[in-house]
């Protein structure tokens, strides 16, 4: 246009490409069929003559359309390939031209990635001070083990399933004064899990677990979910006789923070000492499992509760206070299962402590111990089954119809709660136990009716 005669660099009405087609090879060496190419072009911003600062090209660029595009990705180390068809890009409007540094750009992304839809519409404004954008990003069925592979370190875990389904809305607002923030919004939904040890023993299943993301703050660490909805989940654990869970062990904390260096700016002074704080309005929790086996000195401990349905309402997770509060805990029809055995009888259990590919993963650290304060609590209907076959009398004990009712149980010292507990006993007694209850240190006055 002529405005690129007054404006000091190019102004174009529209940019339009149809079906244009990317071949892209990662060679062995690392390299790609076009790193020439950048290292020939690639350079930094001349440098302004009078005040040495580095000068921002001048440009404007508007309806910038590429449509029904397709890419290749052949990445020759991981002897794979990844494809992009039927992609559209649209950006109306893209400017470093001060008269145009306030208009929004509303972009569209519109691809199958790998056979998975993907879709990011929203509205930017890249080069205003501000750097405020908004980006609604849409997945359905993103394969994430196919990607795994690209990560920095190898995973001490075996990710053969799973997928993400995705509405959300991302805001990202970069700040002169205060640290950015980057606002999320939306539907998560996880499905089809399938978590195992490196020897292929199970770790985690989750069929399905949804989560609807109230508006958080990424950036500062401020999470609230108005729900989470897991459906079918089951959960494989153990603890070996040293007191190690055996947890695969992710690059990370502690080893990888000694060698870290102090923060250099405040905002990596705030983000150091920042602690996650989460709010979850609701969590129900529908036919899970748990699995779990402690290595004892007398033996092993095995237990299994399978709840079909749990709901916990207003939880609160304070990283900086280590403080977890559940406002209101709701279960019925659920049984527990408790097997103390000797180690000889132990072999044939599964366990993640059965693979040496499993790293020790979590210790004691010497922090503030957490403190986790049930405000409410109602179990109906679950049974419980106890046996130790360690002493020469085995000892078998089954509790049925139980009933427990709590209130402001709490492990922080000297915090006195109450508990109620009705349940028969070998299908003949009744058990009645009510009183005020603390868990740090353990006392209780309970009166209990046979």
């Amino acid at each position: 246009e002529l405005d690129s005669l007054f404006k000091g660099g190019p102004v174009l009405s529209e940019i339009r490409l149809e079906k244009p087609v990317l071949h892209i090879v990662r060679k062995a060496d690392g390299t790609y069929n076009f790193s020439d190419l950048i290292e020939k072009y690639a350079g930094k911003p001349e440098a302004d003559k009078k005040t040495g600062t580095e000068t921002r090209t001048a440009f404007s660029l508007n309806n910038i359309r590429i449509l029904n595009g397709s890419i290749d990705f052949i990445d020759g180390p991981r002897k794979t390939t990844h494809t992009i068809r039927e992609l559209t890009l649209q950006v109306p409007f893209v400017s470093t031209l001060p008269h145009y540094t306030e208009t929004f750009v509303e972009p569209l992304l519109d691809a199958v990635v790998n056979d998975t839809r993907l879709v990011f519409t929203g509205r930017t404004k890249p080069f205003a001070d501000s750097l405020e954008t908004q980006i609604d990003v849409r997945l359905k069925g993103f394969n994430v083990p196919a990607y795994l592979a690209y990560l920095p370190f190898k995973p001490p875990f075996l990710l053969s399933k799973g997928s993400i389904d995705a509405d959300t809305q991302l805001s990202y607002i970069q700040y002169r004064d205060r640290s950015p923030s980057l606002g999320l919004k939306g539907t998560i939904d996880v499905r089809d899990v399938v978590l195992d040890d490196l020897s292929k023993k199970p770790l985690l299943r989750v069929p399905h677990f949804g989560m609807a993301i109230a508006t958080s703050d990424i950036m500062a660490q401020q999470f609230h979910f108005s729900k989470m909805t897991v459906e079918g989940i089951e959960v494989y654990a153990a603890r070996g006789r040293d007191g190690t869970w055996a947890i695969p062990a992710l690059p990370g904390d502690p080893a990888a923070s000694a060698g870290r260096t102090a923060p250099k700016n405040r905002q990596e002074t705030e983000a150091a000492a920042a602690k996650p704080a989460v709010l979850v309005d609701e969590l129900d929790l529908q036919k899970g499992k748990v699995v779990y086996n402690d290595f004892l000195k007398s033996g092993m401990l095995a237990a299994t509760c399978d709840a079909v349905r749990l709901t916990l309402r207003q939880i609160s997770v304070n990283g900086a206070k280590r403080e977890v509060v559940l406002g209101e805990v709701r279960a019925a029809g659920g049984n527990l299962a408790l097997r103390h055995a000797p180690d000889t009888e132990a072999g044939g259990q599964q366990t993640a402590l059965d693979s040496p590919a499993v790293e020790p993963g979590v210790k004691a650290s010497g922090e503030k111990p957490w403190i986790v304060t049930l405000s409410s609590v109602g179990i109906d209907q679950y049974a419980v089954t106890v046996e130790d076959t360690v002493p020469s009398d085995p000892v078998r004990l089954n509790l049925e119809g139980i009933r427990f009712s709590g209130k402001n149980l709490s492990t922080g010292k000297n915090i006195q709660g109450s508990a109620s507990l009705q349940s028969t006993i070998n299908k003949r007694g009744m058990l009645n136990v009510e009183g005020p209850l603390s868990l740090e240190p353990l006392t209780a006055k309970f009166k209990v009716n046979l």
